[in-house]
C-alpha cells in the first residue's frame, strides 16, 4: 500500500480509445453529439460525424471549458474514476444519484444514475461507456454498460476541494504515538506474544511481526489502528462499494498541497461520492479526523476557531540532519536514537544495518551482505555516507566491498547446467519447486552437487543424454 501519494498506476490509452470509439459510433444520440460539441467546444460541422468525433474527445481541445461546467460533486465523482483506473460499471457513481428502492432491481436502482452521469458528465465530453457485451444473456443492458474517465484527462481535473486553506504553519503533531511504537524494538518480545504489527529484532534485522521493516508496512498498520478505533471500521465497504473509507480520507488527504490544510466538513461531499453505503455515516468527520491526528498520522492547526487537517509527512522523508539521530558512540557501533529518527530513515538503515537492542540503546553495525546486493545504489545514499565518514567499522566495511565489486565470485559445490529443451525444462522446475534450483538466462540453470543424481535420473527418465565438461583449475570455473 502506497500512503499519500496522489497518483495511481495509469493505463495505456487504448482502452480508452476503444470504449469512446464505440460509444461514439453505438451509443450516443445526435443530442448527446450536439451537447459534447458545445461543451467542448468543437464545431458541429467538423465534429459531428460519429467516426471524427471519437478523436476529437479523445484530444485536450476544450477540457478547461469543460471541466469549468461541472459542479463539486461530478469533479469528486471523477476523482473516484481515476483513483479506480478501470472501466466500472455504473453502480460505483451511486453517490450522485440513486433510485429510491435500495432493494429493486439493477435497473431500478441505477438507472436515475446513468440518467445523471450521462446528462452532467458523458455530454460535456468528460467520461465515455459502451456496452461490454457478455455470455451471460440475463444481464440487462445497464449491467453490462462499462464507464471509463480517460487516463489523458488525469492531469487536466481540477482539485476536489472548493477552498482548501493555504497556512505555512508546521501544526501541531501528535508524534508521541509514532515514537512509543518505535520504542518497542528496544523490547525482546516472545513467539507467543508476537503480534502482526509488533516492532522487533530477529536475527539482527527489523521486523514488523514476521515481515521486514517497511515504511509502507508500517503506515498500513498505523492506517489500520486509526480505522478499527471506529465501528463500523473504516476499513469496512457498505454493500458494492468499490472503495473504503479509510482508502478514500488516505486519498483525499493525498490531494492537498504540501502547505494546504483542509476543514473536517469539506472531506464529506468526497466520501460520500467515494463510498456511500459506508454504514459508520453517522460518524463525525470533526470526530474523523481528531482520531486520525490522535494516531500520529495528521497534522492538525487552528483557524478562526476551528482545526484544520492535513498528512503528518515529515517521518515519511529521510531525514538529512543525521547528527540529530545518529551517534558514533563507539568504536564497534554507532547508536540510532529512536526519538528522533524518522520513519523513512529508520527503514534506509535497516537495508545496510544489523541491529542490536543493548540495555535501552539501540545498536548499529554494517550488513555486508545487504550493503552489497546494491552497491551503485549504495554508494550514493546520504546516510550511508554520513556513516562512513564518521564511523571506522562502515568504512572497513565499504572500502572492502569496493575492492570486491566486479570480481568474479566462484561457488563452491555449484554445478552448472545448459538446458535448451523447453519440456525438459518445465519438467525440472515442476519437479524442484523448492528454491534450490535456479533458471538462469540463455538456457542455464545452477544447483548444489547433491542434487545432481536426482537431476540426471530425471534427464535420463525423459529420454535425454547427460554431457559433462570435467573440471579445469588451470581455467578457474567450473561447469556440468
Amino acid at each position: 500500500m502506497v500512503f499519500f501519494e496522489s497518483e495511481a498506476e495509469q493505463r495505456g490509452n487504448m482502452e480508452d480509445f476503444e470504449i469512446t470509439q464505440k460509444m461514439c459510433r453505438e451509443e450516443l444520440s445526435q443530442a448527446d453529439i450536439k451537447a459534447i460539441c458545445g461543451a467542448r467546444g468543437f464545431s458541429l460541422s467538423e465534429a459531428g460525424i460519429p467516426e471524427i468525433l471519437e478523436n476529437f474527445i479523445m484530444s485536450d481541445i476544450g477540457l478547461e471549458k469543460a471541466f469549468a461546467g461541472l459542479g463539486r460533486k461530478e469533479i469528486i465523482a471523477l476523482h473516484l474514476m481515476k483513483y479506480l483506473n478501470k472501466p466500472m460499471d455504473v453502480s460505483v457513481l451511486r453517490g450522485l444519484a440513486v433510485g429510491p428502492d435500495k432493494y429493486g432491481t439493477f435497473n431500478q436502482r441505477f438507472t436515475p444514475t446513468f440518467k445523471y452521469v450521462r446528462q452532467k458528465i458523458v455530454r460535456r465530453g468528460l467520461m465515455a461507456f459502451c456496452d461490454h457485451k457478455t455470455s451471460y444473456e440475463r444481464m440487462t443492458k445497464l449491467e453490462r454498460l462499462r464507464f471509463v474517465f480517460p487516463s489523458a484527462f488525469h492531469s487536466h481535473l481540477p482539485g476536489p476541494f472548493v477552498s482548501p486553506v493555504k497556512i505555512k504553519d508546521g501544526g501541531e503533531s501528535n508524534e508521541r504515538l509514532i515514537r512509543e511504537k518505535l520504542y518497542e524494538i528496544l523490547t525482546p518480545v516472545s513467539e507467543k506474544d508476537l503480534h502482526i504489527d509488533s516492532l522487533n529484532l530477529h536475527d539482527g534485522r527489523l521486523q514488523i511481526g514476521r515481515s521486514e521493516f517497511t515504511t509502507d508496512l508500517f503506515m498500513k498498520h498505523r492506517l489500520r489502528d486509526w480505522a478499527a478505533s471506529f465501528s463500523p471500521s473504516l476499513e469496512g465497504t457498505g454493500w458494492g462499494d468499490a472503495v473504503s473509507p479509510l482508502s478514500a480520507l488516505n486519498h483525499a488527504f493525498s490531494l492537498l498541497e504540501p502547505d494546504e490544510w483542509i476543514e473536517p466538513d469539506e472531506l464529506n461531499l468526497f466520501l460520500n461520492v467515494f463510498c456511500s453505503n459506508w454504514e459508520g455515516a453517522g460518524v463525525g468527520m470533526a470526530e474523523i479526523c481528531e482520531r486520525g491526528w490522535e494516531k500520529g498520522i495528521l497534522l492538525r492547526c487552528k483557524s478562526r476557531g476551528q482545526y484544520l487537517y492535513r498528512p503528518f509527512r515529515a517521518h515519511l522523508e529521510i531525514d538529512l540532519n543525521f547528527e540529530s539521530y545518529l551517534d558514533k558512540a563507539s568504536a564497534d557501533y554507532v547508536r540510532l536514537n529512536l526519538e528522533t529518527v524518522s520513519v523513512k530513515s529508520l527503514e534506509r538503515i535497516s537495508e545496510m544495518a544489523f541491529f542490536k537492542a543493548n540495555d535501552g540503546v539501540l545498536q548499529i553495525t554494517p550488513d555486508p551482505v545487504r550493503m552489497g546486493r546494491n552497491l551503485e545504489m549504495t554508494r550514493k545514499d546520504p546516510i550511508l555516507s554520513w556513516l562512513i565518514k564518521k564511523s571506522n567499522i562502515f568504512a572497513q566495511v565499504f572500502q572492502t566491498l569496493e575492492k570486491r565489486w566486479g570480481k568474479q565470485i566462484v561457488h563452491d559445490n555449484l554445478l552448472i547446467a545448459q538446458v535448451k529443451q523447453v519440456g525438459l525444462k518445465a519438467a525440472l522446475e515442476k519437479s524442484f519447486p523448492d528454491g534450490r534450483m535456479m533458471f538462469l538466462p540463455d538456457d542455464f540453470i545452477a544447483f548444489p552437487k547433491d542434487l545432481l543424481g536426482p537431476v540426471e535420473s530425471m534427464v535420463v527418465r525423459n529420454g535425454f543424454a547427460v554431457k559433462t565438461i570435467e573440471h579445469r583449475p588451470d581455467k578457474g570455473a567450473e561447469s556440468l
